[in-house]
């Protein structure tokens, strides 16, 4: 099964909590997508990053997701840790 990894990093000096995630994907073609929500970002949505840590995730492959993306933008509510 094709899976998606995204690791993230916190230079910061506090605790990270990812909550309301946005990432959007753009792949080398020029096609894009975004992947919001609970249903869409399960097993990343919530879940938190300490400070000066990384963490990796594994999610399945979107759908929407026509080719391997080069690019990854994302947000989150800096607010919520």
């Amino acid at each position: 099964k094709k899976m998606l990894e995204l690791v993230f990093q916190n230079a910061g000096t506090q605790h990270a909590l990812l909550q309301d995630m946005k990432l959007d994907l753009k792949n080398a073609e020029g096609h894009s997508t975004t992947l919001s929500g609970d249903k869409e970002l399960r097993g990343l949505t919530g879940e938190g990053i300490l400070a000066g840590h990384e963490r990796r995730f594994l999610m399945p492959w979107p759908e929407k997701l026509t080719a391997a993306p080069t690019q990854i933008d994302f947000s989150f509510d800096k607010q919520a840790f």
